[in-house]
Parts: structure tokens; sequence; C-alpha cells
């Protein structure tokens, strides 16, 4: 912590939305800033339900992020398939896609282990062939159909939204930046975002000097393969259970 902040330095590398309520419950005791590290748009709703329309309902759906369900779950498939999509399965890649779902008026969706795309692989290995509708990013790239189309299921791929870039940040927010106590990251894209946001210096310093905290196994092992340790925290947990893991994880700074 710095002699001029009394207060620690959190910076929350994340969407707009994630972990509003955290902020929120920290602001009394840190001095906390959102950097909007993810940002996308949908693909316009009329445009996919268009595409969609000569399809029969699907078996299941593959959710790999909360950006899936609200570009598509919500103004899609109600529209699409009104009777049929609440009674279609679905796979999350992680809780805070499955919380997503289940706000959206969703029924519960199956988690798989690990996090992420593997998870979603192997819940579905020992399942018979299935058709499987698979909203993402422009930047999922089809690994992850291909990879359950080896397993014998019909795989349909839909660009539902599309990343934006993120801009490098004024020096003045960098260098608020570069002397944060610690950092929480809710996403690989949002890891990739800092990055961009950041440059190499700002990372480094970072890396010197701040702590690490992750939201999920995913993204803790991209961090780890950049070289960075990290506490983790399981996404989709309350504000009151986050709230004091990150206190905790301040208890040492500046001793």
């Amino acid at each position: 912590m710095t002699a001029a902040s009394p207060r620690p330095r959190i910076l929350l590398a994340a969407s707009d939305h994630a972990l509003a309520d955290l902020e929120s419950a920290l602001r009394g005791s840190a001095d906390i800033r959102r950097w909007i590290t993810v940002r996308w748009r949908p693909v316009p709703a009329r445009q996919l339900r268009r595409r969609l329309a000569p399809l029969r309902p699907v078996d299941g759906v593959i959710l790999t992020s909360p950006a899936a369900v609200e570009s598509f779950i919500a103004p899609v498939l109600p529209h699409l398939w009104p009777s049929e999509w609440p009674r279609l399965r679905y796979w999350a890649a992680g809780p805070a896609t499955a919380e997503a779902l289940r706000r959206r008026g969703g029924p519960r969706a199956t988690l798989g282990a690990p996090e992420g795309a593997e998870g979603i692989v192997r819940a579905l290995a020992r399942s018979p062939p299935l058709r499987l509708l698979y909203p993402r990013s422009d930047r999922a790239g089809p690994a992850l159909a291909r990879r359950l189309r080896r397993s014998g299921h019909r795989v349909i791929e839909v660009i539902a939204y599309r990343h934006c870039p993120v801009g490098r940040a004024s020096d003045r927010n960098r260098r608020w930046a570069e002397r944060a106590d610690l950092v929480v990251v809710t996403s690989p894209s949002a890891w990739e975002g800092l990055g961009r946001a950041l440059g190499a210096s700002g990372i480094e310093a970072l890396r010197r000097s701040a702590r690490w905290v992750t939201l999920g196994a995913t993204t803790a092992r991209r961090l780890r393969a950049e070289g960075l340790r990290s506490r983790s925290f399981p996404p989709g947990s309350p504000a009151q259970r986050f709230t004091p893991f990150l206190l905790g994880s301040l208890d040492h700074v500046g001793s």
C-alpha cells in the first residue's frame, strides 16, 4: 500500500457489469476502480432469429460465457422456440454462466469439471449423439465444436457476439494502475484486455508489486501460463463471500 493512499488500491479488470455487487461492497474499505477490459456487442437478435428459423429444436445448448447467455438466450431462443427452449438441456462452462442462465429464466445447466471447454467435452463424452447449438464469440474459434463432433455430436455454431478492441489507457490511469496493491482478473479475455490497456511495462510493474486474484480456475491457469501466481475464487460466489476473501488477500500488503 502506498503512503499517499491509506486505503488499498484494487484494480478490477472486468466487463462493465461483472462483480458489480463486489465493487459496491468494497468502496468503503478500498480504493477500487473498475477497468473495463472486456467489451462485446451482440449480433442483432433479428439477424440470428432469421438465420436459425429453418432449424427444428435441438437437443441442447452449449454456453461458454455469460455473454453468450445475454446475447443469445433471452433475445433469441424464446422467440425461436417459445415452448421448447425451457425444456432443452444446457451445458455451461462455469458457475457464472449457469447463474446467468437462471437469471434469464432458463433451467439449471449441467456443469462439467474442470471449468471451461474441457469440462463440457468431458460431460458429453459418454452421451449418445446429440444435436447441439453453440452460440459463441467471434474469437472463440471452432476447437470446442470439433472436439464434440469427434464424440459423435452434431454441433451447430452461431456467432452470437463480437469482441470489441480495448484501447491503451491514459498516462494518468496507467500511473494509478501500476501502484495497485491487488488486481482482480475475471476472465482470460479480461487479462488480455488489461495487457492491451497497460502495455508490457505496466504489466511488468504489477507483476513485481501487486497481488493477484482470479475468478475461476480457467483464469488462474491463464495467469500461471504467463508466470503469475494468483489466488482463485469460484465464479458465481456472492459479494458477501468474495469481499472478505479479497480483504484477506490484502492482509499482508505492505508488510
